[in-house]
């Protein structure tokens, strides 16, 4: 028996349900884009949706996220003359979201990246042969705290990664002694080009392979030029810079790593209640950003090979189930999250029923955070999420999530539905398909 077709109902009295129409585009005007191209980052908010929010919300002095992601949130409430507190569990989140909210001159930026191709002399297929990739790795490696991945040449061409620990080495001694704000744009630049250079396949958002059609484009000749890549990236990065300093007032971005399930401890410890928050978690079937951002953890030094591991475990959706809510989570929990479990246990799928347990179980958590900060700072949650599928059983995350929230001691002030039309929107789904639907889900503390 398989649950294809199959979709939970979830009857709860304080919650409003999913319009049975189907739900149409937002009819939102784009706003000016900034540094929100730069890196492709999967699931990532949409800047027409967060502008609005945050221009509906345009009294608040702060605007805070506990899982940033791509810095999307940020990027906007600072582009609005507003601040951001804001914090992820990624290292490469945080790196991102700095380099795109606190914007450098532009010419300050690209005059940095040609005086690091200068010092690095000709790369590429037609450099002189010189230092080997193993060489060039060792090198970096003794002079900087950048670092070569596991398993390097599986990912990168040999030359590339000659070029790309060459040009490692020199940025990092071109950027000693240089602000933090122009270290974290020109990191930036390399970290938005990784993926762009390695075999990798760059279409995949689940997590990080060399697909049999990237194996094709390979075996055709595919080539790798990084000092165009590189050129691209600082270019799309400057002109974002551009338009941000243009605006007659910014606001600050403070950055913070840490997990989510900590944000109320955090925002107490920094003294920092933001007026409104804004947040998209990781859907059912998460995007292993782990994985995916693996290139990037050890070339930019942002994790050592031994805190690799114990960091993928922590992130939210991880499909990593503790043994201490194998048992025993569902004291607490509304029957429809026990009921998904329960129905994907029943069908065979033990595996696929723990990892929703740690899902909500996880969701709970970081719930009762976000909800500690709304009552204390008296401020709006805007939640965006859409539905999802474990083994053909499609699941209402947004009712459920809003069935957690209410036992948090939010209160549910307004929900609505839209279609996703914008491609790098739609989230992946492992057995095809893709999320077609977001729901947004407006909160204020029960005692507003």
């Amino acid at each position: 028996m398989t649950n294809a077709g199959r979709y939970l109902d979830v009857n709860h009295s304080h919650m409003v349900h999913m319009p049975q129409s189907e739900p149409k585009p937002l009819g939102l005007k784009s706003p000016q884009l900034f540094t929100h191209g730069v890196f492709r980052f999967p699931g990532s908010f949409h800047p027409p949706l967060v502008h609005s929010i945050i221009e509906a919300n345009n009294s608040a002095r702060m605007v805070g996220d506990p899982m940033v992601g791509s810095g999307t949130t940020a990027l906007y409430a600072v582009a609005s003359g507003i601040d951001a507190f804001v914090a992820d569990i990624d290292p490469l989140a945080c790196l991102i979201t700095r380099g795109k909210t606190t914007p450098v001159e532009p010419d300050v930026l690209r005059g940095l990246m040609q005086l690091i191709f200068d010092r690095a002399g000709p790369i590429g297929y037609r450099a002189a042969a010189g230092r080997t990739p193993d060489e060039a790795i060792l090198e970096m490696k003794s002079e900087t705290p950048f670092r070569a991945p596991p398993n390097v040449y599986h990912w990168f061409h040999p030359t590339v990664a000659r070029d790309l620990a060459t040009l490692l080495r020199i940025a990092h001694s071109v950027l000693a002694n240089r602000p933090k704000a122009e270290r974290d744009a020109v990191l930036t630049v390399i970290a938005s080009t990784i993926r762009r250079i390695s075999r990798a396949d760059p279409q995949p958002v689940s997590g990080l392979e060399v697909t049999a059609v990237r194996k094709q484009r390979l075996n055709d000749g595919l080539r790798f030029d990084l000092h165009a890549e590189l050129l691209d990236r600082t270019e799309t990065l400057a002109q974002g810079y551009s338009a941000l300093l243009a605006l007659p007032k910014l606001g600050r971005a403070r950055v913070v790593r840490e997990d989510a399930r900590k944000w109320s401890r955090i925002c107490e410890s920094q003294s920092t209640i933001p007026d409104v928050q804004i947040l998209s978690p990781p859907y059912l079937n998460a995007i292993e950003y782990w994985r995916r951002h693996r290139l990037e953890y050890f070339w930019l030094g942002l994790l050592g090979v031994g805190d690799y591991a114990p960091l993928s475990h922590r992130f939210f959706g991880a499909k990593v189930v503790r043994t201490s809510i194998r048992s025993g989570m569902e004291d607490g929990m509304p029957a429809s999250i026990v009921e998904v479990a329960s129905r994907l246990a029943a069908d065979g799928f033990q595996h696929d029923s723990s990892i929703t347990k740690q899902y909500f179980h996880d969701t709970f958590t970081w719930l009762n955070q976000v909800a500690a900060v709304a009552s204390a700072g008296q401020g709006d949650v805007f939640i965006i999420v859409g539905p999802s599928k474990r083994r053909g059983l499609d699941v209402d995350t947004p009712s459920l999530i809003a069935s957690l929230a209410h036992k948090s001691g939010l209160r549910l002030v307004q929900r609505s539905s839209h279609k996703i039309v914008n491609q790098r929107m739609q989230f992946p789904l492992h057995h095809g398909g893709g999320i077609r639907t977001e729901t947004v889900l407006h909160f204020a503390a029960k005692d507003r």
